[in-house]
């Protein structure tokens, strides 16, 4: 009677280290796809809060230019006030946090592809706005200004080697 009841313990005893065997697995599996979908996360919202963070820093560069110099000089005019300043610090700004969102999946030439199918949407917008103006007068040179600015800070941001994208994509895989 006492082997029967020994056999009986050992049986639940392994049953219970199976299971907690099982509960290990499960607990790995979860967390993998927990990073799973957090890099999902990641791969999605990348252009839109890099963009929107870029717009906001414009806006706030802007004011400060503007409070700075009393109102003297326009965060808006591309000519004479700081536009071309407040863009390119906004520019460098969205690619540098577009960079530290971006899952770790997407390589830098992957990263450089979706920037530039995006600056070709702003050529695109462009060309249409110079061949059919919304009306008389329009300002075709700040749209102008808006789609070649863009495109020469992403060139700079990818062609830098020593603070650009594969600088920093290097430093990531390195620690």
């Amino acid at each position: 009677m006492w082997v029967k009841d020994y056999t009986v313990f050992n049986d639940l005893y392994l049953l219970r280290l199976a299971a907690s065997l099982q509960l290990f697995e499960m607990k790995g599996t979860i967390k993998e796809m927990g990073k799973q979908l957090f890099s999902i996360l990641r791969l999605v919202s990348f252009f839109p809060v890099s963009l929107l963070a870029g717009a906001i820093a414009k806006d706030i560069f802007g004011t400060v230019i503007q409070v700075t110099t009393f109102g003297q000089v326009s965060p808006h005019d591309y000519w004479e006030g700081s536009a071309v300043f407040t863009s390119i610090a906004s520019w460098v700004l969205t690619y540098y946090l577009a960079w530290w969102i971006k899952p770790n999946f997407l390589s830098p030439k992957g990263f450089t592809i979706f920037w530039i199918f995006i600056l070709g949407i702003f050529v695109v917008l462009f060309l249409n706005g110079a061949m059919n103006p919304p009306y008389d007068g329009y300002p075709i040179q700040q749209d102008f200004w808006k789609t070649i600015i863009p495109a020469v800070t992403l060139i700079w941001f990818v062609k830098d080697k020593k603070s650009g994208l594969y600088a920093l994509e290097e430093k990531r895989f390195k620690k």
